[in-house]
C-alpha cells in the first residue's frame, strides 16, 4: 500500500492526488444516501455533471461530451476517464453512483448524461450505415472535392438522401457532435466515430493519421528540396544564402538530411517533374516557332526538319535546325519533349500524332480506292473541275486548295464532312503555303509507311483477347507485365516492345488496333496506369506504403529480411503487412513480382532485385497535369497585335521623314500639316499655277501626287514659301529658305 504522502494511491477504484478538489468529490462520495433522497440527490448530481458539460461545449451537450470526455467519440468512457474529466470540470458529485446507473460499474457513456440525445446519436449512426457504405464516402460526396465540410453541406447532403427523415433539430445535434471543436466545419476525422463497425473505425482512423503522417513528410521534404533550389539560384546569381535562414537545415543535420529515404524519394519525383515540365515548355516553345516560321506542323517538318522525305528526325537534324535559326533552347529538353518512346529517333507520328492519324487516314483511303495518292491526280474528276472552277487544266502544274477541296468532294471521300480532318490534310499538302497543291505533294504522301497502329481503329474486343491470353499464359497482367512486356522496368511500353511482344506470344489479332485501344491519349507510349489500372493501384499501394513505412523499397527489404538470407518469404513478407496495415493482396504481389524464382531451403522466396525495380519506377504526369501546373505562355490578341503594328507604323513614319516632329513640337504628321506656319493667319490655301511656276520641275510630280505624309508636309513648307509676303520678323523653325536652287530630287 502507498504511504499517505505518495503522489497517487488507489482506494475502491478511486485515483486520489493529494489536491483538495479530489479530496472533496471523494468525501462527496462517501456519502450515505438511502431511498428517495438518495435517488434526489444523484439525480441532482447527474443535472449538475450535464450542466458543468453543457457549459464546457459552449451551450451544447454534445459537443462539451466530445471536447471533455470523449474525444474519440466512443459514446462511452471508462471509470478512471471519468474521474479525470470529473477532476477537470470541478464535479463533486458521487461519481460512484453515477457510473453504475446503467449496470456497469466499469464504463459511463453518453446513455446516462444525456439519453435523448443518445438515443438520436444512435439512430443516426444505424441509419448512416444503412444508406452509406462508409463516412469516407460521406465525406466524399459531401465535401465536393474540398477538405472540410460545412454545417450546410452537411444538412444539405443527409436531406438530399433521405429528405423526410430528419429534423434540422436532430442534424443540428449530429452536426454538433462532429464538430466539437466548434470551427463550424469538420474533417474526415471528425465523422469517423459515426461507424459502428470498431474494426472498420480503426482502420479509418489509422488511414487518417497515416495520410497526415505521410503529409507531413511530404511538405517537410519540399521544403527542404525548395531550399536547395533557391540556395542554387542565389550562387548563380553570385549572392549567397544565409546559414541562418528558417527554411536552412541545422549544420549538424544538413550532412544527414539528404540521406533521409523520405527527401531521396521527393528528389526523385521532383527531379522528373521539373524534367517534364521543362521538355513540354521547350516543344511548346518549338512548335510555336515552327509555326510562326512556316505556318504550319507539317510544312516545317517538310522544308526544314525532314526535308529528305525520311519521315523520321536525329539529335543531329534538330541540332542543326537550332543553330540555324538561333533558338535559345536546351536540345535534350526539346528531345525528351518529342521522343516519347525513347527508341532515339523522332518520328512523324512522334512529332504531331493528330495531324499523322489524319494524313493516314487518307491515305488509306486513297490507297484502298485507287491504288495511291498521285493517281488522284490523274483522275478524270480533277481535269473536270479544274476547267470548271478556274477554266483551265494543267497535269504538270499545280492546283488551287479550293480546287482541290471540291475535287475530293466528288470523289465522295468519307473524312470530308471533318473540318478538323480537312483542315489537317489540306494544310499538311500545302508545302510552301501559297495555297496551290502539286502531284509532288501526293508522291510525298506516297512515301510515307506509317506505323501498323497509325492506320488501326481502337478495338476494345481484341484487346480483351490479348488480354486473355496473356492471363492464360502468365496468370495475371501484372506478372505478364514484368516478364514479357516491360523488361527494362521503365514503366513506359513503347509500340516495338508491345510488337515484339505479341510475336513472342504468336498472338494472331489486330496488334495495332489493340494498341490503339489501350493509347487513347496518342502519345505513342503505353503506361502501367493504361495498361491495368488494378496492377497499377497494387504497385503504387505498396511503393507508398514501403516508402512512409521503410523509407524506400530497398530499406524496406532489408527490414523484412530478418535472417539477412538475401530473400524473403511469403510468410515474412504478409506478417509485415498485417502488422503494419497494408490492405493490398500480398499474395498477388508476391507472386508477380518473384520474377528470379528464388528459393530458400525449399521455400518460395523474393530477392531484392525483384523489387527494386520500384524504387526507380517513377510515374511520370499526364500533359493534363502538366498543363494545370505550368500553363503554356500567352500569345499576343488581336488587339495587341494592333498595337504592335501602329508602333511600327509610327516608327516607320518617324525614319522615312526627312524632319524630326517631335523636336519641332507637333506630335505627330496629321497635327503638323494641319497647323499654319508662322506668319500666316490662316492655313495655307490650294496650291496656285503662279506658286507652282516657280518650283524647279524636280518639284512638279511631289505637288502633283505626293506620295507620303513627309512629302505632302514638304510641298506645304514649299508653297508657304512662295506664297506667303516677307517679313522681317524671327523665322518660323517650319520656314524654310529655298532661294538655292533645286538640282536634285534627293535634295527635297
Amino acid at each position: 500500500m502507498d504511504s499517505p504522502t505518495s503522489p497517487m494511491r488507489i482506494d475502491r477504484g478511486i485515483i486520489r492526488k493529494p489536491t483538495g478538489v479530489l479530496e472533496q468529490a471523494s468525501a462527496a462520495m462517501m456519502r450515505s444516501r438511502e431511498g428517495t433522497e438518495a435517488s434526489r440527490l444523484l439525480e441532482e448530481d447527474r443535472k449538475t455533471l450535464k450542466k458543468l458539460v453543457e457549459t464546457a461545449g459552449d451551450g451544447s451537450i454534445l459537443r462539451g461530451w466530445r471536447k471533455e470526455m470523449d474525444p474519440q467519440g466512443l459514446l462511452e468512457i471508462s471509470f478512471q476517464e471519468f474521474i479525470q474529466a470529473c477532476a477537470r470540470l470541478n464535479f463533486f458529485g458521487d461519481t460512484m453512483e453515477l457510473v453504475g446507473l446503467d449496470g456497469d460499474p466499469n464504463h459511463f457513456g453518453l446513455k446516462i448524461l444525456a439519453p435523448d440525445e443518445w438515443q438520436v446519436i444512435m439512430q443516426f449512426r444505424y441509419w448512416f450505415k444503412e444508406r452509406f457504405e462508409s463516412p469516407v464516402a460521406f465525406f466524399s460526396a459531401a465535401s465536393k472535392g474540398e477538405t472540410v465540410v460545412t454545417k450546410e453541406d452537411f444538412q444539405q447532403h443527409c436531406h438530399e438522401a433521405a429528405p423526410d427523415v430528419w429534423s434540422e433539430e436532430e442534424l443540428d445535434l449530429v452536426f454538433e457532435c462532429c464538430d466539437y471543436g466548434n470551427e463550424g466545419q469538420i474533417i474526415l476525422e471528425d465523422l469517423v466515430f459515426i461507424e459502428t463497425d470498431e474494426n472498420a473505425r480503426t482502420q479509418i482512423l489509422y488511414k487518417v493519421k497515416l495520410g497526415k503522417m505521410m503529409e507531413w513528410r511530404k511538405k517537410a521534404a519540399e521544403e527542404y528540396w525548395f531550399w536547395v533550389k533557391e540556395r542554387e539560384a542565389a550562387k548563380k546569381e553570385g549572392a549567397g544564402f544565409p546559414q541562418a535562414h528558417r527554411k536552412a537545415p541545422r549544420p549538424w543535420l544538413e550532412r544527414y538530411f539528404e540521406d533521409m529515404p523520405t527527401v531521396k524519394c521527393l528528389s526523385k519525383v521532383m527531379r522528373v517533374r521539373e524534367a517534364c515540365k521543362r521538355a513540354r515548355r521547350a516543344r511548346l516553345t518549338f512548335l510555336d516557332h515552327t509555326r510562326k516560321t512556316y505556318g504550319h506542323d507539317v510544312r516545317a517538318w517538310r522544308r526544314a526538319l525532314a526535308p529528305q522525305n525520311t519521315f523520321c528526325m536525329t539529335q543531329r537534324m534538330l541540332r542543326s535546325y537550332i543553330a540555324k535559326h538561333g533558338l535559345q533552347l536546351a536540345i535534350s529538353d526539346i528531345w525528351r519533349g518529342f521522343d516519347y518512346d525513347k527508341d532515339g529517333v523522332v518520328t512523324f507520328e512522334d512529332y504531331n500524332g493528330r495531324q499523322a492519324l489524319s494524313l493516314a487516314r487518307f491515305q488509306r483511303w486513297a490507297h484502298n480506292n485507287f491504288g495511291s495518292c498521285a493517281i488522284l491526280w490523274e483522275q478524270p474528276e480533277a481535269a473536270a473541275i479544274s476547267r470548271q472552277m478556274t477554266g483551265i487544266w494543267f497535269p504538270d502544274k499545280s492546283m488551287q486548295l479550293s480546287t482541290f477541296k471540291a475535287f475530293l468532294k466528288a470523289l465522295y471521300w468519307p473524312d470530308f464532312a471533318d473540318v478538323n480532318t480537312r483542315r489537317d490534310v489540306l494544310s499538311s499538302l500545302d508545302l510552301h503555303g501559297f495555297g496551290t497543291i502539286s502531284k509532288s505533294d501526293l508522291v510525298w504522301l506516297d512515301s510515307w509507311h506509317p506505323r501498323e497502329w497509325v492506320i488501326a481503329e481502337p478495338d476494345p474486343a481484341e484487346w480483351a483477347r490479348l488480354k486473355a491470353q496473356l492471363v492464360k499464359t502468365y496468370g495475371h497482367l501484372l506478372k505478364a507485365w514484368r516478364l514479357l512486356l516491360d523488361v527494362d522496368d521503365s514503366n513506359h511500353l513503347s509500340w516495338a516492345e508491345f510488337r515484339d511482344a505479341c510475336k513472342r506470344i504468336k498472338f494472331d489479332g489486330n496488334v495495332g488496333a489493340c494498341w490503339r485501344a489501350l493509347d487513347t491519349d496518342m502519345s505513342g507510349t503505353i503506361t502501367m496506369n493504361e495498361y491495368d489500372k488494378e496492377s497499377f493501384e497494387i504497385l503504387c499501394s505498396f511503393k507508398e506504403w514501403a516508402e512512409l513505412n521503410f523509407g524506400s523499397i530497398s530499406h524496406c527489404f532489408r527490414q523484412l529480411d530478418e535472417d539477412h538470407s538475401g530473400s524473403v518469404s511469403l510468410k515474412e513478407l504478409r506478417h509485415a503487412c498485417r502488422k503494419l496495415r497494408w490492405e493490398g493482396d500480398v499474395k498477388l504481389l508476391f507472386d508477380c513480382v518473384n520474377v528470379s524464382h528464388t528459393h530458400n531451403a525449399g521455400v518460395r522466396c523474393i530477392s531484392l532485385h525483384d523489387l527494386a525495380f520500384l524504387d526507380n519506377w517513377q510515374v511520370e504526369p499526364t500533359e493534363a497535369e502538366l498543363a494545370a501546373e505550368d500553363p503554356p505562355p500567352r500569345t499576343q490578341t488581336r488587339e495587341q497585335m494592333k498595337k504592335v503594328t501602329k508602333k511600327v507604323a509610327a516608327a516607320n513614319d518617324r525614319l522615312a521623314s526627312p524632319l524630326n516632329i517631335q523636336k519641332l513640337g507637333f506630335q505627330d504628321w496629321a497635327t503638323a500639316c494641319s497647323t499654319p506656319v508662322d506668319g500666316l493667319s490662316q492655313q495655307l490655301p490650294p496650291l496656285s499655277r503662279s506658286s507652282s511656276a516657280v518650283l524647279s520641275p524636280y518639284a512638279q510630280p511631289l505637288i502633283k501626287k505626293p506620295r507620303n505624309k513627309a512629302r505632302a508636309f514638304s510641298v506645304s513648307c514649299l508653297r508657304a514659301s512662295t506664297d506667303a509676303p516677307q517679313q522681317e520678323a524671327s523665322p518660323s523653325p517650319l520656314a524654310f529658305n529655298y532661294e538655292r536652287p533645286v538640282s536634285s530630287p534627293a535634295a527635297l
